[in-house]
């Protein structure tokens, strides 16, 4: 068990496991300018990369469509910088 209550294994209601949220990771690849963003930015692609491929392929969309669909999310967050605004507060609310 995660010693970061934040940090616990979640299921969704069809039972597929989600895996817990790396929030040091989150927060470091939140701060573009800080020594561990660059690193902290590879964790999460290859941590949820995987999974976000497979939420999809489970939506009906074909291999390739899925990849791409996964790939526009990863650019989508870097263009964006939508880690800069992530709180671990206002996840636990939403849980």
């Amino acid at each position: 068990m995660s010693e970061n209550p934040r940090e616990q294994t979640e299921t969704t209601p069809a039972g597929h496991w989600v895996g817990s949220t790396h929030w040091s990771a989150v927060l470091a690849a939140g701060q573009p300018g800080s020594p561990r963003a660059a690193a902290a930015m590879e964790e999460l692609c290859q941590t949820y990369w995987y999974p976000l491929y497979a939420y999809v392929r489970r939506r009906g969309f074909e291999v390739e469509d899925a990849q791409d669909l996964t790939q526009d999310f990863f650019a989508g967050m870097l263009e964006n910088h939508w880690l800069k605004s992530a709180d671990p507060k206002l996840a636990a609310c939403r849980a």
